[in-house]
Parts: structure tokens; sequence; C-alpha cells
């Protein structure tokens, strides 16, 4: 009676996602999906909700990155722009606290995508750089203020906090999904290399305002894990003792195996999983084989992939690490990274990706 019930609430578009147990869990040992081993391997495509030309991509610019997915046996594509854009009239979040209805139908068309091809986002809700997607001193540029003052300002972890609400009440045009309720979103990370150094980036997040702000998503959104986005000062904060934090992330572009264990090991300490949610595409066979063979990495993702515009012509990008994947310069390393991927889900290798 119960599952005809349920059944029944669902057809009536009246039962929610998580009552049918569709968002991932962590257990204590391996993350879970459906009562099955979950194991988030893939790859960066920041550009999903607004690319560098300050342009939303089309649908089929978005699709080609699930496509590549699906080929790369890639189960979780980690996006900047899906979680937040700032500082820019074409932004989710221009200047103030009103959000740009025009930047919503992209990032509504990846996580329809998402959905489409089983696989699962990870979405960053603000970023540390001066980069065109924007940062979190955009919160303080309104008030006069420092960039550090985001920490710590009342209006301003105020203002984040309402975003932090906008976003994720926001109901998705084409899957008619409140992002809070959407399973294909796998992790809300609190947001990109918040504790990185480098050009105005001389402070991180202090442990209150990481628990602030942890607890401000869960009291909003209880179906999804947070993701703790402080990457190189993870530590410095008390990170493994804050409750409302459920995955760590450490982003890598050398292979510092030590620093790895160091970060894999103090999560596992709290019965909490570490990810590389960033590595360099052109990782060599030593450094992959560290991250598969440590048991508390539960996942990993490499930057990055771009793809091509509506006529099959290359988007032009080049940090160095940028993959195309049916360019023949990339085969070699998209080949390895594949199969990557598939030696940690114990599928077999591949020979060729075409």
């Amino acid at each position: 009676m119960k599952l005809f019930c349920a059944v029944l609430l669902l057809s009536l578009g009246l039962l929610g996602h998580s009552a049918m147990g569709e968002f991932v869990r962590f257990s204590g040992s391996a993350f879970s999906l459906k009562g099955r081993p979950f194991i988030p391997v893939g790859f960066n495509a920041h550009w999903l909700g607004i690319d560098e030309e300050f342009e939303y991509p089309s649908q089929k610019r978005i699709e080609e990155m699930f496509q590549v997915a699906e080929k790369m046996s890639a189960t979780a594509i980690r996006s900047h722009t899906v979680g937040h854009s700032s500082g820019h009239t074409n932004s989710l979040r221009p200047l103030d606290r009103e959000l740009n209805e025009k930047a919503w139908p992209s990032i509504d068309t990846a996580l329809a995508m998402a959905r489409k091809y089983d696989v699962r986002l990870i979405v960053p809700l603000t970023d540390n750089w001066f980069l065109y997607n924007g940062n979190y001193g955009n919160y303080c540029t309104p008030y006069g203020l420092p960039k550090n003052s985001f920490w710590t300002d009342r209006r301003v972890v105020d203002d984040f906090k309402d975003y932090i609400t906008r976003y994720l009440n926001h109901v998705n045009t084409q899957t008619r999904v409140a992002l809070k309720d959407d399973p294909y979103i796998f992790l809300i990370e609190t947001g990109n290399e918040l504790g990185n150094s480098g050009k105005n980036a001389d402070s991180i997040p202090p442990e209150s305002w990481i628990r602030e702000i942890s607890s401000h998503i869960k009291s909003v959104d209880s179906n999804h894990l947070v993701l703790d986005g402080c990457d190189a000062s993870l530590g410095q904060s008390n990170n493994f003792h804050i409750d409302s934090v459920d995955v760590y992330s450490r982003h890598f572009y050398s292979d510092d195996i030590d620093s790895l264990n160091a970060s894999a090991t103090e999560a596992g300490k709290v019965g909490k999983p570490l990810i590389v949610g960033e590595f360099d595409s052109g990782a060599s066979e030593s450094w992959l084989a560290a991250m598969e063979s440590n048991p508390n990495v539960k996942g990993t993702l490499f930057w990055h992939m771009y793809g091509h515009d509506d006529n099959g012509n290359r988007i032009r990008h080049n940090d160095g690490y940028t993959l195309y994947y049916k360019e023949e310069s990339s085969q070699p390393a998209l080949l390895r990274l594949a199969n990557h991927a598939r030696r940690i889900r114990n599928l077999p290798l591949l020979d060729s990706l075409l």
C-alpha cells in the first residue's frame, strides 16, 4: 500500500526526489547512489553557465560536455558557473542582490543535460580569483569594503546567504525541479579555492564563516552534501571538525603526493571523504596511481574540458591544461584519463576513445 501511494504521489508530482532516495550519500566508507556505490570521477568544465566572452553557451555546446562524459566513463562534472557568476551585466548576480533572469537558461540546460546523461554536477557558490566569472569580492564592492570583508562583515555575509537561498530555491524551467531538490546536483561547494594565496587573496575563510555558510546551505537544502571549498588552507580553520561540512577537496597541479595523503588521512580520521576537485590534465601515471591507491581519496576530476561552437569550430582556450575530445593532440591524455576513471570504477580498460 505504501509503495502504491508513493507511485501515485510521484505521478501527480507531489513526491519530492528525496523521498525516492536519488541523492548521493556518504556512508563513512563510500559514496552511494540508489543503494549502489557511486564514484565521482570526471572533469571540470567551468564555463557551462557563462563563457569567457560573457555569453551564454548554447544547448549544443553544453550537451557536448555530457556526451564527452559518457564516452570517458565519467560520472561527475564540476562547473563553477553553474553555481555562480558575478560582477558583470550578464552574470547571474551582477553587482547587487538582484539576480539576472537571463543567466538562468544555460544553468537550467546544464542540469537538464546532467539528468539526460545521468551525470552529477559539483557547483561552487563563489570564487576566490579575479577571473571572468567573478569572485566573492563582488559582494564587498557595493559597500566600498575590501575583499577580505567577505568573511566577517554582517551585511556581506547576509547578502551571500541571500544569494544561496535564491539559488537553491530556483526552479529549473526545463525540469520543473528546484535546485535544492535536484538529485543531479552532487555537491554544493562553498566556493572555489577560497583558501588559496595569490593576487588579492590575503585571507582564508575563518571557522565561523565556514560553520555559518555550511549550516545555512543545509537549512535551505536538506538533500545535498556540502563540500568545503578551502583547498590549500584545508585544516587551518578547524575544517575537519565542522559537522555541517560533509566532503573535503584539494586541487593539485604537481605530484604532491605527501599533501594528498596528509589531507586524505585527516578526512579519513573524521569519517569523511576527500575528493581531488582539480588536477592537471597532463598528470603522470604515478600521480594517477597515487590517487587510485589511496583509500581515503573518494573521487577525482581533472582540469579541464573545452568544446566546439554550434558549427563544430574549436572554442579557443589554452591555459596549458585544455583538452578537446575529438582532437588528435588531446587523445593520449584523454585515453589516460578515461582509463584512470575506469580503473577507479573497476571497468575494463580502453585501447582507444575514438
